[in-house]
């Protein structure tokens, strides 16, 4: 029987120096596509995952679609009170009687320009939160921690706790604590490792 491939030496002792050596919090993971090894500091621990937590939404809209309870092609009306805060460059679009737009391009504005609005607006036309959770939980996906939305999510980033006036405002961020230090979990998280896996599939 052939011995299972591992990483190098020479990686593992990289890896473990850049993950002591950050002055800060980090996992760190390097997964061979080919090979199947890992390598990894701190690869278990979750950490607040940020706009990576588009890309759930992503494959939230994309199995609707396959599923056909929606299409890339529907139309879509985003209004004012739809807008959230901070990166959001569909913000200049959206006028008193709202922009019209479709699925597709709100996925487009999500996973290639980060627009934190377009991302929003797909999360609840796919049913929110839970139905990605779920989605996760029945791929086998681990790890995870998804929630609970752009709104709730950016304000937390702030220090702050989401108000619905403050939709498409530029916000303040005030002194406390950042994200990924404060108290209790983070609302949206993952550990490095199972990212490193998911990226793998999707390469494959």
């Amino acid at each position: 029987m052939q011995p299972r491939p591992q990483p190098s030496a020479g990686l593992l002792n990289t890896i473990q120096a850049l993950g002591a050596g950050f002055n800060g919090q980090v996992g760190i993971s390097v997964r061979d596509i080919d090979e199947g090894w890992v390598a990894a500091w701190e690869g278990d621990i979750p950490r607040p995952q940020q706009s990576v937590s588009k890309l759930w939404v992503a494959i939230g809209v994309m199995d609707a679609v396959d599923r056909q309870r929606l299409s890339l092609t529907d139309p879509v009306t985003v209004t004012r009170a739809d807008l959230t805060v901070f990166h959001q460059p569909i913000r200049t679009l959206v006028g008193k009687t709202g922009y019209k737009t479709t699925i597709a391009d709100l996925l487009h504005g999500a996973m290639a320009r980060s627009d934190n609005t377009a991302s929003d607006v797909l999360l609840w036309r796919i049913g929110g939160p839970a139905i990605i959770n779920r989605l996760l939980g029945d791929k086998g996906i681990g790890g995870v921690r998804f929630g609970p939305g752009e709104r709730q999510l950016q304000a937390r980033t702030a220090g702050l706790e989401w108000r619905p006036e403050w939709a498409g405002v530029s916000i303040g961020v005030q002194k406390g604590p950042p994200i990924g230090v404060q108290k209790g979990p983070p609302l949206s998280s993952s550990v490095t490792g199972m990212m490193g896996a998911l990226f793998a599939l999707v390469a494959a």
